[in-house]
């Protein structure tokens, strides 16, 4: 339907709901502690609710405090909170946790320190600080906002605006959110947690304006203008898929494939509720390789994926909570052999769309924390895909379990 004006955002719209109710949830009691993650359990401690300062901890002398929440990370996501030291407790030391144990004896923490003038990224069960803490004046009794920002390994933290801390550590893959109290009293608010559901890793933005919030990651151009968000994978066969929401009438949203790290040598499909198709082509020379015209409306959410394999191209569509779709019977299908393998990525055009869900093929296992001690492994139809160096050598890939996968060639 061209130029759907009218939102209807489906399974999106009900997690904003969910999300915006989350975030008022306190602010109807007497109390005043507003944050989208839900519950929070005190683990050590003492934790109330205070009118108009939020979530307060208190720890005893030279101990921590500790509450965790009911609500875990994903790979990607956006962790942010004003954190307040309290002004009688000049020593004591405010932490946001992630990817932590539901107990919190091992995870990450970042800490607010006044006493020391020194942020600082650390882990829970250790102690030790992750990558170089940041120095810089801070006092009691007064709200700093604190943002984390997880791509993967890539772990990112932010002072207001500026960027402390940006550290690449594998130690703890997922976990809970959660609030640490060391000796002393701290107050959080204003918590709000994104999560962006992918498998993959290594995103860099290249244009436009990508931004995770509570539909998930939204993507922004200008009138005229691309925005490129690429991932750090290499892949050959796979399949490749995500959720997509457009929310501006002529915004036209992209999944990138076999792609230069520019997008501009690539696969791309479209989807475009103006013009009510599916697109594949190739984005070097916008060169049209097939469409399928099928009604696209804005605000409605649609399940996109592609299916690679050598020079087979395949892709499939759903519409979230409605009987368009194609089922086992691709909407496109075609061959060519441009591009045999590279980058996976998003785009948009000309407004702005939503993504959500973006996963590609790889091993399935509930095993994490995975690292390349050497070859090359990569994304595949069936799992994941392992070239060594040379002739018989053995490659390796680790997991936080200490289980070992191994291929040997040759």
């Amino acid at each position: 339907m061209r130029r759907n004006k009218f939102f209807k955002l489906g399974v999106f719209l009900a997690a904003f709901i969910v999300s915006s109710m989350l975030l008022a949830l306190h602010s109807s009691a007497v109390a005043e502690f507003y944050s989208n993650v839900p519950g929070y359990v005190p683990v050590t401690g003492t934790w109330s609710e205070q009118n108009g300062e939020g979530l307060k901890g208190i720890s005893a002398p030279s101990a921590n405090a500790l509450s965790m929440t009911n609500a875990a990370s994903d790979t990607n996501f956006t962790l942010e909170a004003d954190v307040k030291i309290d002004a009688s407790t000049p020593y004591g030391v405010g932490s946001l946790v992630f990817r932590a144990a539901e107990d919190g004896n091992k995870g990450y923490a970042v800490s607010i320190d006044p006493n020391l003038d020194q942020i600082r990224l650390f882990d829970l069960a250790t102690g030790s600080s992750v990558g170089t803490p940041y120095s810089t004046s801070l006092n009691t009794n007064t709200a700093y906002h604190l943002k984390v920002t997880a791509d993967g390994p890539a772990l990112k933290v932010y002072l207001g605006g500026t960027l402390a801390i940006s550290v690449s550590d594998t130690k703890y893959a997922k976990g809970n959110y959660g609030y640490n109290v060391f000796n002393g009293s701290a107050y959080f608010q204003n918590v709000t947690a994104y999560d962006i559901s992918t498998n993959l890793t290594g995103w860099m933005v290249s244009s436009g304006t990508w931004t995770s919030t509570s539909l998930g990651l939204r993507a922004s151009a200008a009138s005229g203008q691309n925005g490129y968000f690429m991932a750090g994978q290499n892949a050959d066969s796979f399949t490749y898929e995500s959720d997509v929401l457009i929310e501006s009438s002529y915004a036209v949203a992209t999944m990138l494939f076999r792609s230069n790290s520019a997008g501009t040598q690539a696969y791309g499909l479209q989807i475009d509720a103006n013009m009510d198709r599916l697109r594949l082509f190739k984005t070097n020379g916008d060169v049209t390789l097939a469409t399928q015209t099928l009604t696209i409306d804005t605000g409605k959410v649609y399940q996109l994926r592609i299916k690679a394999d050598g020079s087979a191209i395949k892709v499939y569509i759903q519409q979230v909570g409605s009987q368009i779709s194609t089922g086992y019977t691709p909407a496109i299908s075609v061959t060519d052999s441009s591009y045999i393998s590279g980058q996976l990525g998003l785009a948009v055009y000309n407004g702005t769309a939503v993504f959500q869900n973006i996963r590609i093929s790889d091993l399935n296992t509930n095993l994490y924390g995975w690292t390349n001690t050497g070859g090359s492994w990569t994304p595949h139809l069936g799992g994941v895909k392992a070239v060594s160096a040379g002739t018989r050598t053995l490659s390796l890939i680790m997991a936080q379990a200490q289980l070992t996968w191994c291929k040997v060639y040759g």
